[in-house]
């Protein structure tokens, strides 16, 4: 997971705190990321915001001096104390979540001991200040000692470790609420998209909870008619759920168990369910088809087969069928009956019948092969 310090700061907030403590104890402090971009400004010196973050050539040594203090500071160097470039002094601390290192905490912009004048004099000529103006900023800067410095970094250190954190985790929170609700549309999706009816009902058969489109199809039922309705109405043989009920309470699943559904208009159905069973929930998920159709166009099948068969005999027929995609023949009875061979010695093939074909008749033979393959 990628995250910067902006993301997991809530940088109005913090600005809040941070200009509560300076109007408290009249220390400038401020939030910088890894890449140098301030994110949090408080209570800055005239000093910086007038003049040194102004000019080109003395902003060029105040970013000079944050990228200075990103690469000194770290995991091993937790606090660093130094005198700018513009002869201020500063004090600094990284903000380390997770072992990745962030940005960083400055507080000061401040004097350790008594001014020299000369020293900004020569600085404001240097750089093109307004030598009156300039000293005057330079007399509004607040006089701590380095230890007081210190422990207010600590401080605002502290608060804002914390912060990031709790950020951190409110980040995680928002990627997980949102990738499981992307997987609930998802799941959603695909659940009433199935062209196999899905169900979700209390073991006891009390109540419904929940059914795709597909389902009311195969019941015939509309959705308000079945939700928070007995499941157990929608049998057609008592005897046949309760049977399938010891199979799921045994095993814990049910894969495949036929039984006789009610649909609302065609009467009784012949279905198969597949289910699972949660223990502590008492509920139970599954999957239904109906067969009906397919069981009566088997039942059609073997009919029809049936009667092919009696007609075959009854003609006194031989006949054999040459599946052409395998190559693989395949021979009724009749014909072992009629050639008087056993069956284990019959071609099983294309090829092994054409080498036993009479050679006056292979030509012939071979060539109403072909014709009827065209």
């Amino acid at each position: 997971m990628e995250y910067t310090l902006k993301e997991l700061l809530d940088i109005p907030k913090i600005s809040d705190l941070l200009n509560s403590l300076n109007k408290i104890y009249s220390l400038p402090s401020g939030i910088i990321d890894i890449e140098g971009t301030i994110l949090v400004a408080s209570g800055w010196q005239e000093i910086c915001a007038n003049f040194h973050r102004i000019s080109p050539e003395t902003e060029k040594q105040c970013i000079e001096s944050n990228r200075h203090i990103s690469e000194v500071l770290g995991e091993n160097n937790r606090q660093i104390v130094y005198r700018c470039p513009m002869g201020l002094m500063e004090c600094a601390t990284p903000i380390i979540i997770e072992g990745k290192h962030l940005g960083n905490i400055l507080t000061g912009q401040i004097f350790t001991g008594p001014t020299d004048e000369a020293y900004f004099i020569e600085q404001a000529r240097k750089y093109g200040f307004d030598e009156i103006e300039y000293l005057a900023a330079v007399k509004k800067v607040s006089i701590f000692s380095e230890e007081q410095l210190q422990q207010s970094l600590t401080f605002i250190h502290s608060l804002a470790q914390i912060l990031a954190e709790q950020g951190l985790q409110n980040l995680r929170q928002r990627e997980t609420s949102e990738a499981l609700k992307k997987s609930e549309e998802k799941f959603r999706h695909l659940f009433s998209n199935a062209e196999v009816g899905i169900f979700r009902s209390r073991l006891d058969g009390s109540e419904v909870l929940d059914v795709n489109e597909k389902f009311l199809e195969i019941v015939g039922m509309m959705r308000e008619d079945t939700i928070g309705k007995p499941s157990v109405n929608l049998w057609a043989d008592p005897e046949e759920r309760k049977e399938m009920v010891c199979k799921l309470v045994a095993d814990g699943r049910v894969i495949e168990f036929e039984y006789k559904m009610l649909h609302k208009q065609r009467g009784i159905r012949t279905c198969l369910t597949s289910l699972v069973l949660y223990r502590d929930q008492g509920i139970l998920e599954g999957t239904i088809l109906d067969i009906t159709n397919r069981i009566k166009a088997e039942e059609d099948l073997k009919i029809v087969s049936q009667r092919l068969q009696l007609a075959i005999t009854s003609a006194n027929l031989g006949i054999w069928d040459w599946n052409v995609r395998d190559n693989q023949i395949a021979w009724v009875d009749r014909m072992f009956e009629l050639y008087g061979v056993p069956r284990d010695i019959f071609p099983s093939t294309m090829e092994a019948w054409m080498k036993e074909l009479h050679p006056e008749d292979k030509e012939t033979a071979i060539a109403e092969c072909q014709a009827a393959l065209k």
